[in-house]
């Protein structure tokens, strides 16, 4: 899977980790986020470092998939471009 600092398409991205994976698949963690947020809990909980995490990580924000995020402030800053359109 190369997604060389980018992610052009999610569903691609998703799919490849899909098959990779036995367990958890996006739509478990889509299905978990919307029910933690409608009863609270902790929900999906994403803990990722680095500025080349952006666009994954801005592509579950912006497909409301993470309900808790712990990031560092390299990729913080890498972030407010990706989410910055869609939050707008």
């Amino acid at each position: 899977m190369n997604m060389g600092g980018q992610c052009g398409s999610f569903v691609t991205w998703g799919d490849e980790l899909n098959a990779m994976w036995t367990g958890i698949t996006k739509e478990h963690l889509s299905r978990i986020a919307i029910r933690s947020a409608g009863v609270g809990g902790a929900g999906v909980v994403v803990a990722a470092m680095g500025r080349e995490r952006a666009a994954i990580i801005g592509e579950m924000i912006r497909l409301e998939m993470v309900n808790e995020l712990i990031i560092d402030w390299d990729l913080a800053n890498a972030l407010e471009g990706h989410v910055a359109d869609f939050l707008a």
